[in-house]
């Protein structure tokens, strides 16, 4: 068993980027003027910003996520000292 785990989104991903990649190569070498590289850099410039939002807008989910488990585990502490409580004091 692998200690890595993909998931089809990371696939997908992966395969888009490639394909991506691949047509500037392709365009790059059919296209050959002055202002290709300029053009492929503006290109991989703007891909490379809008890859940064998407990873600050999952990293902003994925934080939102950990506060509410946090807050559940809090609430489910609360509940476990209670019922605690209450049986001790039942023994008593």
């Amino acid at each position: 068993m692998s200690k890595y785990k993909y998931e089809k989104k990371d696939f997908i991903y992966v395969i888009a980027i490639c394909i991506i990649t691949l047509i500037f190569v392709i365009g790059n070498f059919y296209w050959r003027t002055e202002s290709s590289g300029t053009t492929l850099n503006n290109v991989a410039t703007g891909i490379s910003i809008v890859l940064a939002v998407v990873a600050i807008v999952i990293t902003l989910v994925n934080v939102a996520g950990q506060r509410n488990g946090i807050l559940e585990i809090k609430d489910t502490a609360e509940k476990l000292e209670a019922l605690h409580r209450e049986s001790y004091d039942l023994y008593q």
